[in-house]
């Protein structure tokens, strides 16, 4: 009977490591690459663009955001300051989500809705090359964890274009450690069983 109980807690507990694994979302706060001038509002489009001028992001500006398991969100609207050879803008991104699962480049899709001094706009970014070039793909360094995305899409109604480039720590999911623990657990109980 000891036993039987022994090892029901330890599946219960199992199955509660694994809800809470799924569920969670871990919080990061990301760099923005101005690297290489990956990281800038461009005109774009059919002759009719909005933006005069290539506008960079300003110097030592980050964005939070939430990952979980694949995919990025923004945590909450945010403001970018840009500048341009002879003007400045204000980026705001109202809402971001990013779907890393895709196995060949890291990079599925996602969409960015944004309000370029006021203006509003929005795009989808896909899985896409351009000569040799990938333009929207992911990279990990699993050694220090480090996330690398680096994205591309153009709203052509408004004739813009965005070159987003950022790279954040993303510490482990707790509800990855208490699996672990669990499994763990599972595993000195059932020793001391035999």
């Amino acid at each position: 009977m000891k036993r039987t109980r022994t090892a029901i807690s330890m599946v219960m507990f199992l199955i509660a490591a694994c809800f809470a694994n799924s569920a969670q979302a871990v919080p990061i706060t990301a760099t923005i690459d101005l690297a290489d001038n990956y990281s800038l509002v461009h005109p774009w489009g059919n002759g009719s663009e909005t933006v005069n001028e290539y506008m960079w992001f300003d110097e030592g500006q980050t964005i939070d955001l939430d990952y979980n398991y694949g995919i990025i969100t923004l945590d909450g609207q945010q403001s970018f300051s840009l500048t341009g050879n002879s003007s400045t803008a204000t980026l705001d991104i109202v809402a971001l989500i990013f779907d890393l699962n895709d196995e060949s480049d890291g990079f599925a899709g996602g969409m960015m809705a944004f309000a370029l001094n006021g203006a509003p706009g929005a795009f989808f970014f896909t899985n896409t090359n351009y000569g040799n070039s990938v333009f929207n793909s992911s990279t990990w360094n699993w050694q220090d964890h480090m996330l690398n995305v680096y994205a591309w899409g153009g709203d052509a109604f408004n004739g813009i274009g965005i070159d987003f480039s950022f790279s954040a720590e993303v510490p482990e999911p707790t509800g990855l450690a208490l699996m672990v623990a669990g499994l763990l657990g599972f595993g000195v109980a059932r020793r001391k069983l035999q």
